[in-house]
């Protein structure tokens, strides 16, 4: 799949979240990427690029209070060639987008892992 193609697969899955969420997704940039960088992968501690999907970097809502203000957007980055990787066909880089997405928001608003785990994301 092109970048160009990626990339509208990422704007629908931001365009079916519910309202409620895309809503509190101020200051909050969704970018892609074909690989994590070895500083990404180091800081994460992961050692293979292909097995970090997504990730979100920022201060998540339930942390922010009244000092939050005046700073660079968080941002949630999806790893293009490490979702491909992972599919075969168009839909099924479609329906795992939209998993990295919704897991990375889940950080964004504040969940960790093992909340998003028994969700299944």
């Amino acid at each position: 799949m092109r970048i160009r193609e990626f990339r509208k697969a990422v704007r629908e899955a931001i365009l079916h979240l519910p309202g409620e969420i895309r809503a509190a997704m101020d200051n909050l940039a969704v970018t892609v990427e074909d690989l994590p960088s070895r500083e990404t992968m180091a800081k994460v501690g992961v050692k293979d690029p292909y097995d970090l999907l997504g990730l979100y970097e920022g201060v998540p809502l339930e942390r922010r209070g009244f000092f939050y203000g005046n700073v660079l957007p968080d941002r949630i980055v999806l790893f293009r060639k490490s979702i491909l990787a992972r599919c075969r066909q168009k839909d099924e880089v479609v329906e795992l987008v939209r998993k990295v997405l919704l897991h990375e928001v889940g950080h964004f608003l504040g969940l960790e892992e093992d909340d998003l785990r028994k969700m299944d994301l």
